[in-house]
């Protein structure tokens, strides 16, 4: 992922001599904060992994790392939704989005590099949706601990084999797998597998950064293991998997806040940047008392063959930002998942929202904000809001014809950049302030940080 620093050839250099001298036992955890720099971002192994913060789950995430200032959230992962062709009459009536609202992201090894692991287990009788879920199986690496990296995942080296080099880049690497091909509810589930690799550099802007790499592969394949006897049955009768005719990819961010849901929105359709701000007293309990901006850049967007998944709708919660209105929890609303799957895509829309005018496009709403194109109103500038409760999703896509094994992978960067007005208190939002200059200055900073995060990454 992270191509032309020499700075970062020298630590990969240093980690892999460190795992040659391979010692003998690993501190093995389910749930770990990440050290390597400014930014305390902690990884879970569980429901709606990695990044769910809920009390109950143990995980936090803090900046800057030690200050008391928590990320809060009920859900921060990617997952994906499918249609696809199941009762085999070539028509991919079947669609799915990953169940739980988007939640069911779990910790399942189940990526096509374990197969002779997975099947052994599978074949013996195991119950999937545990056992492959045990420590020994998937956790939290990181290049903190060296007998961690003597141990680093096939998945994250380079080639993919036991003797293969580890993808580690920065002060630290950490790495989990996830996947919903073994659960057994909600489905038969989309059948994927993704391996999250994390580089945390410590210098310069970077240091307030998180970079991400996101392995997806099909590997519906599994689904014949299932611990579910329909799902399972629907597995033996397709046990080399099944193609998704369509696959979008979903970043989704519940009930996001700082110390509590506190979050509006932003978008800058030509730099292609989303971010969450505080949009309450920014002096209320926090410490330093300015929250940052929270932003997030893909770097790197999903390719097979000759296909792109870029951008394809951003979906937020809506009841009264700028006259919008009936934009409600898409993935988690009472809709079925082929209407959630069609609203993604834009072929057909909710009544709730049809018939109104963007007024940032210009356009009728196809999304809450939606994808901005060039020929928009305000195409070079932010799109910001936040009356409502923060439910966030943006979606990437759509990829056609995925089939079983097929992989593919996206970079993005989480970013925690000083706004531009500190403390940052936001006009209301009404029409008049559309073009508020102030929210221009005060989200601004968000894009010079995705530019030294397209140049650590691309060059």
């Amino acid at each position: 992922m992270i191509r032309k620093s020499l700075f970062l050839k020298i630590l990969a250099l240093a980690a892999l001599a460190v795992f040659c001298a391979s010692p003998a036992s690993a501190e093995r955890l389910s749930q770990r904060v990440a050290r390597g720099n400014n930014v305390g971002m902690g990884s879970y192994t569980g429901w709606a992994m990695p990044w769910i913060t809920a009390s109950w789950t143990g995980n936090t995430i803090q900046f800057p790392k030690g200050s008391g200032n928590f990320v809060v959230n009920d859900c921060w992962t990617v997952v994906m939704g499918t249609a696809r062709d199941l009762n085999g009459d070539g028509i991919p009536e079947d669609t799915l989005k990953d169940g739980s609202g988007g939640r069911d992201n779990m910790p399942g090894y189940c990526s096509i590099e374990g197969y002779d692991i997975i099947t052994a287990a599978g074949a013996g009788g195991e119950n999937m949706e545990g056992y492959m879920g045990n420590i020994q199986f998937n956790r939290i690496w990181t290049t903190k601990d060296d007998a961690e990296l003597a141990e680093w995942p096939i998945e994250a080296r380079e080639p993919k084999t036991s003797s293969g080099t580890p993808v580690v880049h920065g002060a630290e690497t950490m790495f989990v797998h996830s996947g919903d091909v073994f659960n057994s509810w909600g489905g038969p589930e989309c059948g994927f597998y993704c391996g999250w690799s994390m580089y945390f550099l410590d210098f310069a802007e970077s240091n307030n950064m998180v970079y991400v790499h996101c392995l997806f592969e099909n590997v519906t394949e599994y689904t014949k293991y299932n611990p579910d006897a329909g799902y399972r049955a629907i597995g033996q009768a397709n046990p080399n998997g099944w193609t998704w005719a369509g696959m979008w990819l979903v970043h989704n961010q519940r009930q996001l806040g700082w110390m509590r849901q506190n979050m509006g929105w932003a978008y800058h359709p030509a730099k292609d940047i989303d971010v969450a701000w505080c949009k309450e007293d920014p002096t209320a309990g926090l410490s330093p008392p300015n929250p940052p901006l929270l932003a997030v850049k893909v770097l790197n967007y999903p390719k097979l063959r000759d296909q792109e998944a870029s951008m394809l709708n951003i979906w937020t919660t809506a009841e009264s930002d700028f006259g919008i209105s009936g934009f409600g929890n898409l993935l988690a609303q009472g809709l079925s998942d082929p209407q959630i799957y069609a609203a993604v895509v834009k072929s057909r829309l909710p009544s709730a929202v049809v018939g109104q005018i963007n007024p940032f496009s210009g356009r009728e709403v196809d999304g809450w904000p939606g994808v901005g194109k060039p020929t928009d109103l305000r195409y070079n500038q932010w799109w910001w809001g936040g009356q409502s409760n923060w439910n966030h999703f943006n979606f990437y896509g759509e990829l056609k014809d995925v089939a079983p094994r097929d992989s593919f992978s996206m970079d993005f960067v989480i970013m925690f950049p000083k706004p531009g007005h500190s403390p940052l208190v936001h006009p209301t939002y009404d029409l008049a302030n559309v073009d508020s200059p102030y929210m221009q200055e005060a989200l601004a900073p968000a894009e010079a940080w995705a530019e030294v995060a397209k140049t650590t990454v691309n060059g």
